[in-house]
């Protein structure tokens, strides 16, 4: 419904006195602002003028918290970076510890090659014993060696290869090459004794042919110089020498025409020397028959094997080496310090005392045709020619071949091959390249052995020198020997070990413990001299035929 005119001016006068208040009470309050800021403004002058430095402070003052506040900002940036940096810096220092000995390994390799050999081989030293890398260390030492061998230093290869463990098959194979140049450059310098000697250690496909080239040339020498006897046994231990005289005669004189008269009917002539090596081999194969490993001597007590193939033994049994009564099939007896072995018919071998250092632990060999003991080793010589061995010592001899005799002693051991040359375990012991022998015996450093034609020879200076012989034993406190007529010969060491060994009957056999020693005669019987303490010597009631 339409307002009268009366209400619509009531109304428009209400809302003008609404908008006027609200002008009013907007108009008061900035009116009390303005007064508020007046206030405020004279007090600031006031205070101004009371304080001229005021704002000069107040200035300051906030200079002063902006500037703590950008230095805590700043503060803790360089705290940020400085852990991040020592985070790095580890990580670094983790990563250059895993690969610096790597590092310095490839390092010493370069030294090597450039020849610097000392400083190679103080890191391959210092990589084994501070970071534990033996392996990479050995690598380090067996690249070392090789450019040795290459530089012709080959003592020195062979010293380091020496060193390293027996199962590294590439140290082996560069022992080998080393071996090998080494006896070449021997060979061509006209030294072909310790040439023969090296290339008698090398495989036969490698040093078989050499060697026997250098026997060859070692007889021409023996024959230049009057030496019949030498030229014999060099010729005999040859195998083709027929075939080979007159290029070693070349070699050792220069002389070709020399050497087609020597060979052409002379005394190098193929004809000769094969007549000559069917004799010898006539002598070697009645020698060879005569009975051996029939009596052993132990530090303390005595074995004997009758000819049933059962054993018996006296003296010391405090390790059990005299329990062998229940042995049967025994083909050959030997005894170390403590223990006793013996040999059966079908290759197999039983042991019996005792086996502290494994030297009784030969219950899996196969195929033995000998067995010889040292004092706490025992060895086997195999039907093809190669030699185990078992107990302290655990004898190199992966290098003997073509083995036909083994014997032991104290702490040593040594061999005859081909037909009757010598190895040996003590370089010092050895008779000589190319010294046939038909028997052979050693201790320690010294061995003694006889020639085909019974010509005792011994690596001790001042052994007598007797003839005749069949057979030769060498112990701790002499040398004992039997004739072809069953003479024993004694030769002690020291006159204070002199004693008299004067058998009944005519002796085949001899040992010696050093202490005491047992003979057997032809009859069977079993005769002792010597220290019988332990009853080691109580054997006269034995009759082993």
């Amino acid at each position: 419904m339409k307002a009268s005119p009366e209400e619509a001016a009531s109304r428009r006068n209400a809302k003008s006195g609404k908008r006027a208040a609200q002008g009013v009470k907007a108009a008061v309050s900035k009116k009390q602002a303005a007064s508020g800021k007046l206030r405020a403004h004279k007090a600031g002058k006031s205070a101004t003028a009371a304080d001229p430095q005021r704002p000069v402070r107040k200035k300051a003052a906030q200079a002063a918290t902006a500037a703590k506040k950008k230095k805590k900002r700043g503060a803790k940036t360089i705290i940020r970076g400085i852990l991040l940096k020592a985070s790095a810096l580890l990580m670094l220092l983790l990563i250059l510890a895993l690969i610096f000995p790597a590092l310095r390994l490839e390092y010493g390799r370069i030294k090597a090659s450039r020849g610097d050999y000392d400083r190679a081989l103080a890191i391959a030293d210092k990589a084994e014993k501070e970071d534990g890398l033996t392996e990479r260390a050995n690598s380090l030492r067996r690249v070392t060696a090789g450019h040795y061998i290459d530089d012709g230093n080959y003592d020195a290869a062979l010293t380091i290869l020496a060193a390293l463990p027996a199962d590294d098959s590439e140290a082996a194979a560069l022992i080998v090459t080393g071996q090998q140049k080494k006896a070449d450059a021997l060979y061509e310098a006209g030294v072909y004794d310790k040439a023969a000697e090296l290339y008698d250690l090398l495989p036969d496909t490698v040093g078989a042919a050499r060697y026997a080239d250098c026997l060859c040339c070692m007889a021409v020498e023996a024959y230049i110089k009057g030496d019949e006897p030498g030229m014999q046994q060099l010729l005999l231990s040859a195998d083709g020498a027929e075939y080979r005289m007159e290029n070693a005669i070349i070699k050792v004189t220069g002389d070709a025409a020399e050497a087609k008269r020597l060979t052409d009917g002379g005394v190098f002539s193929p004809e000769s020397v094969k007549r000559l090596k069917t004799n010898m081999q006539a002598v070697l194969d009645a020698l060879s028959s005569m009975p051996t490993g029939k009596i052993a001597a132990g530090d303390r007590h005595t074995v004997g094997l009758r000819s049933d193939g059962t054993v018996i033994a006296c003296g010391d049994n405090s390790f059990g080496q005299c329990d062998v009564s229940s042995w049967t099939d025994i083909i050959m007896i030997a005894a170390g310090a403590k223990h006793t072995v013996g040999l059966r018919s079908d290759g197999t071998v039983v042991a019996a005392g005792d086996s502290s250092f494994s030297q009784s632990e030969v219950g899996a060999w196969r195929d033995i045709v000998m067995i010889a003991c040292s004092q706490y080793d025992t060895l086997g010589l195999k039907g093809d020619g190669t030699v185990v061995t078992c107990g302290m010592h655990r004898y190199n001899v992966a290098n003997w071949h073509d083995v036909s005799f083994i014997c032991g002693g104290a702490y040593s051991a040594g061999c005859l091959y081909n037909q009757g040359t010598m190895r040996s375990t003590h370089k010092t012991s050895l008779l000589g390249a190319g010294r046939l022998l038909s028997s052979l015996s050693i201790s320690g450093a010294c061995s003694a052995g006889v020639t085909y034609d019974g010509t005792l020879v011994s690596s001790f200076d001042g052994a007598p020198e007797w003839t005749d012989l069949v057979r030769v034993t060498v112990s701790s406190t002499g040398i004992f020997g039997i004739t072809n007529s069953g003479e024993i010969r004694s030769f002690f060491f020291r006159p204070s070990d002199a004693l008299t060994i004067e058998a009944e009957g005519s002796a085949t056999e001899i040992v010696s413990s050093g202490t005491h020693h047992v003979v057997l005669t032809s009859d069977g019987r079993v005769q002792c001299f010597g220290n019988n303490n332990w009853g080691q010597c109580d054997t006269s009631d034995w009759q082993l035929n």
